[in-house]
């Protein structure tokens, strides 16, 4: 009978969605085959992206195959199990049904309060830990308009450390705290008026990165809102002479400004999910002058979210190489999805790839996101569906001084700029790397190591058999002595244990004094060991793992 060994993880996007992928290895001699992962969640707190059942196929001996979900949060979830059921029929064609065991998801969207601290203490923890920053662009909408809104988005869940004015707008602090689990959550907003826009950079703060997404999300939600509920009352004729707010595309998580509504304002949408014109009022009298609704597929943030999807397919192939020199090699990538075409992209998105219209708001929005992701110009994953490079329109607006000749080699940097940038230091990649190095233990597996001569563990390291906390740091372009990249790395260490559990991948990392695990180590996974035989213990956990690998 065949034996299968399930892992799984999961990873909250920028957008709050959520990708649960389970790993299936074949830990058998022989091959299984039709292999089946029916994933078990929730309706009631997740809409699924796709299928419930995924058909993973055949895997042979010592293969794996991974299925991926997208699982869309209806609302703010809390420690929550996700399930499946993987069935495979092995070489007697006989059927084999076997449970994962459940993941919880963590805290996707914090429930909080507010939390009471001074400015210096708002400082100090603002300058720490982890971080994301949003913008919106609101036009027609006063600094002091948009404070009041934002102090009223506020209230009851985030405190207001300080408010104070800058030259040409405000600066304001908040406050807060998840209620029950306590990491904290703090927001600092800087609302100018900018050549006729009023912007507002968000930036958010918190101990634990895992709600950050969710936390940011919930105050952009709470803007989106007010302009569906200005829209709804626009349409049964409730509008006062207010001013008019133009709105620009979407919130993204980025240091750029794009917008959203505020008020009861009159409100023009544009590239988003209608167009309202003007209403005139005259003495209180509500004069309808004219009305257009139209539904656009292709909207900023879809876009902007299905590029990002695309540029972090690479992550999961971290240590091969890709050929972007020659056509064959490129066509090969776009059949991976790991560049797309201007085609794709409309199909992806319900247009006709030969519309002139579809292909010039495509042209649009791509630009809006080569200037909100600058220096990573996204864009350049979008090809022509004839040598697999960008366009005409990419080069003269984005890389002005490039030479025809350079054009091949300006586009491979610029794509490989992007890949880098999104597969810094993800689970995959920490995972993929630890694996590698695990059978760099290959090849010596039947010679003697001494590995309680600290010289000898030395050695191991300049073999690259065991790894510091700096050469993992290092490897994915991160500053060995960032601490907040090492407690990131700590995270996904600690996950990926979890996942691989009994076999333990991070004791192949170690500390760069005496080449051996830290104490937090032998704390967190091996707590039963006595100080006087943790570095036997590691040794046996470094066997476990090199016969697992080799």
């Amino acid at each position: 009978m065949a034996n299968i060994e399930i892992k799984r993880g999961y990873e909250v996007f920028p957008d709050n969605n959520v990708r649960f992928g389970i790993r299936i290895a074949n830990t058998s001699d022989v091959v299984i085959s039709d292999v089946e992962v029916i994933l078990d969640y929730s309706e009631s707190l997740f809409k699924l992206e796709g299928e419930r059942v995924q058909k993973v196929g055949v895997i042979p001996p010592a293969g794996t195959r991974t299925a991926e979900f997208i699982l869309k949060p209806l609302g703010c979830v809390h420690q929550v199990n996700i399930e499946a059921l993987i069935s495979y029929r092995d070489t007697k064609w006989e059927k084999h049904v076997e449970s994962m065991h459940p993941k919880e998801v963590h805290c996707v969207c914090p429930f909080l309060k507010e939390m009471s601290i001074t400015r210096r203490k708002f400082l100090e923890l603002s300058s720490t830990d982890n971080s994301i920053e949003a913008g919106i662009n609101f036009e027609g909408v006063t600094v002091d308009q948009l404070t009041n809104f934002l102090m009223q988005t506020c209230t009851n869940r985030l405190y207001k450390v300080e408010g104070y004015s800058i030259e040409g707008g405000k600066i304001l602090y908040f406050a807060s705290e998840s209620i029950g689990e306590k990491p904290y959550y703090l927001l600092t907003a800087i609302i100018k008026e900018n050549e006729g826009l009023t912007q507002v950079m968000l930036r958010a703060v918190s101990d634990k990165s895992y709600g950050l997404n969710g936390f940011m999300n919930e105050i952009t939600a709470d803007l989106r809102h007010v302009v569906n509920t200005v829209q709804s009352a626009n349409e049964i004729g409730i509008i006062r002479k207010e001013q008019v707010i133009n709105i620009i595309d979407s919130v993204v998580q980025r240091t750029i400004f794009n917008g959203s509504g505020e008020g009861v304002a009159r409100i023009n949408i544009v590239n988003s999910v209608s167009q309202r014109n003007e209403f005139g009022v005259d003495e209180g009298k509500i004069v309808k002058n004219q009305y257009k609704k139209e539904i656009t597929k292709m909207d900023y943030s879809e876009v902007y979210e299905y590029l990002v999807e695309i540029a972090r397919k690479r992550c999961n192939i971290q240590n091969t190489e890709l050929d972007l020199s020659s056509k064959v090699g490129r066509k090969k990538l776009r059949e991976q999805k790991m560049i797309v075409t201007y085609g794709d992209v409309l199909e992806k998105f319900g247009e006709k790839p030969g519309d002139p219209k579809a292909h010039k708001e495509l042209y649009k929005i791509l630009d809006q996101i080569n200037e909100s992701t600058n220096t990573i110009l996204l864009s350049a994953l979008v090809v022509e569906g004839e040598q697999f490079i960008p366009g005409k329109r990419f080069f003269p607006k984005w890389l002005p001084d490039t030479k025809d000749e350079d054009k091949l080699s300006s586009w491979t940097k610029e794509v490989e700029k992007i890949w880098k940038h999104y597969c810094k230091m993800e689970y995959s990649g920490v995972y993929e790397y630890l694996v590698k190095v695990a059978r760099n233990g290959c090849d010596v597996q039947n010679t003697e190591l001494d590995l309680f001569d600290k010289v000898k563990r030395k050695k191991l390291r300049e073999q690259k058999m065991i790894v510091t906390y700096g050469d993992v740091l290092e490897e994915f372009g991160e500053i060995s002595n960032n601490r907040m990249a090492l407690n990131k790395l700590f995270e996904i260490i600690d996950q990926i244990n979890e996942n691989t559990n009994p076999i333990l991948l991070s004791a192949l990392v170690v500390e760069g004094k005496q080449f051996k695990p830290g104490k937090g180590f032998f704390k967190t996974w091996l707590p039963n060991t006595k100080y006087e035989d943790k570095l036997s213990t590691w040794i046996k956990e470094l066997d476990k793992i090199w016969q697992q690998y080799c």
